[in-house]
């Protein structure tokens, strides 16, 4: 039972920190979902309001630095050439 309180308190932190990153970009947050909060959420549901986000696609440029930095030290490491650039 002490792994399930500890792990369902690792998920509570987890969604509070995603609430807390959503509520900055001007996201409702709610506490809960008792039904004193559903007029809240109907409110989001119903608004036009958007919230625009921009996030770049960057994996091609992060996939090309990962790949530089461990082929060298898998030529270090397994074939014994030192690779500079």
């Amino acid at each position: 039972m002490g792994m399930q309180k500890e792990k369902y308190s690792v998920y509570q932190f987890e969604q509070q920190c995603n609430a807390a990153a959503v509520e900055l970009m001007g996201v409702p947050v709610i506490k809960n979902l008792h039904p004193s909060q559903f007029e809240k959420i109907s409110n989001w549901l119903e608004s036009d309001e958007k919230v625009e986000l921009h996030y770049p696609d960057q994996t091609r440029k992060i996939v090309e630095e990962f790949l530089r930095l461990t082929s060298r030290v898998y030529y270090k490491a397994i074939i014994g050439i030192s690779i500079t650039s």
